[in-house]
């Protein structure tokens, strides 16, 4: 190399680690001097999932299949299955959401319990929080490793979008491991985090998905099952605590107290609240479903779920395409969604199914393993003693684990969540009284100083249930730690049992304790009773 081209190149390494060191020099600047950015935790953690998800579901290691648990919680299954077939096992793969991965957990327990199970390789590919275009990446790797069969659980995560470019990923990460950067980039670059979509936006994609992969299916002689998907309509919409105390809905409290749910529901006025008027369609439908009437209860609790922000449900629109695409490729459909109202009070399902938003109970999702592997057997090959039998050891998901789960919730999302609980527990009262309150004495025998809010929503849920003297009891420990709102709903109490002094003095009680509460000082008026 020549002399000038020798300090040109020495001058372009002295200048890039000049750059080096002063970028070095000021990260350490900005980190001693300024707090780190808000949310910038939370931004890696959501770019490092973003990244989980665009990983493949198996490695090629020789000529082994081995799971990379990418997306998936917990430490890495490291499964290791033979990518050529054996002769005399059958595959089945699982593709979709966190639905998908409890049904594929419920089939491979299933089968390994099975006198058959060793004639079985199970690919669980399925990632949770995962949305459409990662579910089409699954589809197309199992695709490639020659299953009998396919199962599709998807619907509750349509509407996410989240990136799926994995250069551009890894800037982002990069820029937000660098607080330099991070403060930089809010200027220069103020890229918001990834929203939900419309659904009209993405229902037509996805069932565009569903038509090439029931082509894809058919065209490989590879057994296609898809399932519709169900949802939790007694899950109380995303909202502001402050919307539970909105005149429209506090009225609404004293009329069914005083008057009964029909009255309630027909008097139950709109509200210019942001976020109320999803609630108030909430509240209607669970009204005229206590006053017995279904139809208008599904139309306000269906509207409600259609136009909550926490988009996490699948509407019926979602299952309506699914049934509509299997009808026209010919690919297995499990109505889920269908059979889950059937066996609901009303059949509106809720509490008595799930064990949150959407994913269903235990037992409920073996039932489901039971019913999707029916429609796989006629690629496998097997006989009719291969069917599988639900039950056996399953996650405890009841009523004390869902209240230990709410601990330190911040107010909005315990407004929600605790008014979830007294549902849970009243739906589950209609269809299982003893197991029910079995849950509930288990909780509290379990439960050194249960939260006040957990005590009151037991209470509520009973007394719905007919467990009026259990109510009282949950209700006078509320107290007893000090809640207004135990006084509140005692007051409510009262005047569901027509004693209006005892509500007053209740009530009164109440606002001795927190004079802000609008709950108490609407029923004192609508009582005729003066605050103190």
């Amino acid at each position: 190399m020549s002399a000038p081209r020798r300090r040109r190149a020495l001058l372009v390494a002295t200048s890039l680690a000049a750059v080096v060191a002063l970028l070095l020099v000021a990260e350490g600047i900005a980190r001693a001097l300024l707090p780190e950015p808000p949310r910038q935790r939370e931004e890696v953690e959501f770019i490092e999932r973003s990244l989980d998800y665009l990983q493949p579901c198996f490695r090629h290691v020789g000529d082994s299949l081995v799971e990379t648990n990418a997306g998936l919680p917990g430490p890495p299954r490291a499964r290791s299955i033979r990518r050529a077939r054996t002769p005399g096992v059958a595959r089945i793969a699982v593709v979709g959401e966190s639905s998908a991965d409890l049904l594929a957990q419920s089939l491979d327990a299933s089968l390994s319990r099975s006198p058959c199970g060793r004639r079985f390789e199970l690919l669980d590919c399925a990632v949770p929080g995962s949305g459409l275009e990662h579910l089409e990446r699954r589809f197309d790797e199992v695709m490639q490793e020659s299953p009998d069969a396919v199962v599709v659980t998807f619907g509750h995560n349509l509407r996410f979008i989240l990136p799926t470019g994995e250069a551009q990923l890894r800037a982002r990460r990069l820029r937000y491991r660098s607080r330099l950067l991070t403060r930089l980039g809010a200027f220069l670059d103020p890229e918001p985090r990834s929203s939900n979509a419309p659904l009209a936006e993405r229902l037509p994609l996805f069932e565009a998905f569903l038509h090439r992969a029931g082509r894809e299916a058919r065209a490989r002689d590879i057994r296609l099952v898809v399932t519709t998907m169900a949802s939790n309509l007694w899950m109380p919409p995303s909202s502001q605590a402050h919307d539970y105390a909105s005149p429209a809905l506090l009225d609404a409290r004293y009329a069914e107290a005083t008057a009964g749910p029909a009255a309630a529901a027909q008097g139950l006025a709109p509200s210019t609240d942001r976020n109320a008027p999803v609630l108030l369609d909430f509240e209607r439908g669970v009204l005229r479903a206590r006053a017995g009437d279904a139809a208008a209860a599904r139309e306000n609790l269906e509207r409600s779920l259609e136009h909550d922000s926490f988009a996490t449900r699948a509407t019926p629109a979602v299952s309506e395409a699914i049934r509509r695409v299997a009808s026209q490729e010919g690919f297995a459909l499990r109505d889920t969604a269908r059979a889950i109202e059937e066996a609901a009070p009303l059949h509106l399902p809720g509490w008595e199914s799930f064990q949150d938003n959407c994913h269903l109970l235990p037992a409920a999702i073996d039932r489901e393993a039971v019913e999707v592997f029916a429609l796989t057997r006629p690629a496998l090959g097997l006989p009719a003693s291969c069917a599988l039998q639900p039950g056996g050891p399953s996650e405890n998901r009841d009523i004390g684990s869902f209240l230990r789960q709410l601990r330190g919730f911040p107010p909005d999302q315990g407004a929600i969540w605790y008014s979830a609980a007294a549902l849970r527990v009243e739906r589950q009262l209609l269809v299982d009284p003893a197991g029910a309150s079995q849950e509930i004495g288990r909780y509290l025998q379990g439960t050194q100083a249960p939260p006040p809010e957990a005590l009151t929503a037991l209470a509520e849920g009973s007394w719905r249930g007919g467990r009026t003297d259990e109510a009282l009891a949950l209700n006078a420990r509320a107290r007893e730690a000090g809640s207004a709102a135990a006084w509140v709903q005692l007051g409510e109490f009262h005047l569901r049992r027509r004693a209006p002094g005892e509500a007053r003095e209740a009530l009164q009680r109440a606002l001795a304790i927190d004079p802000r509460r609008a709950d108490a000082r609407r029923f004192l008026g609508l009582l005729g009773g003066a605050a103190p």
